[in-house]
């Protein structure tokens, strides 16, 4: 009867972990958060409008399951794919280290969106974080 009670138990208690981790990102302006996407919300993308900021700076945080990510890249991409603008950024030195981009460097597009798209060694095809809106 102990055994009927142990297996469950023990599998419930493999569930969890006590290890730091999981994929995601925050997007803020100021100390308003924009947008927070962790886990299988992270494919829904989010659009932001740049008149619409409540500072001129935008702050990028991407978690790499607990790692710091190296090679850190966020690029504006128009409806062609083509990049319009690249940013590169040094590697993190903690695995919360943010990326600052003033939304005065994001170029508005003739009313077209951009997408905002972050690429690192860790995530090489890249992710599309956020539709930019004119």
């Amino acid at each position: 009867m102990k055994k009927f009670f142990a297996i469950p138990v023990l599998f419930l208690a493999l569930s969890f972990t006590l290890l730091p981790g999981g994929e995601g990102y925050r997007i803020t302006a100021g100390k308003t958060e924009l947008v927070a996407r962790y886990g299988n919300e992270m494919n829904q993308v989010a659009s932001l409008q740049l008149q619409a900021l409540p500072s001129p700076d935008l702050y990028i945080t991407y978690y790499h399951c607990g790692q710091p990510g190296h090679n850190r890249l966020l690029k504006l991409v128009d409806q062609n794919n083509k990049v319009v603008r690249s940013f590169n950024y040094p590697d993190a030195k903690t695995a919360t280290s943010v990326m600052q981009l003033n939304a005065a460097s994001i170029p508005v597009s003739n009313g077209n969106e951009l997408q905002l798209v972050y690429s690192s060694k860790e995530l090489p095809n890249g992710r599309v974080l956020a539709k930019i809106l004119p």
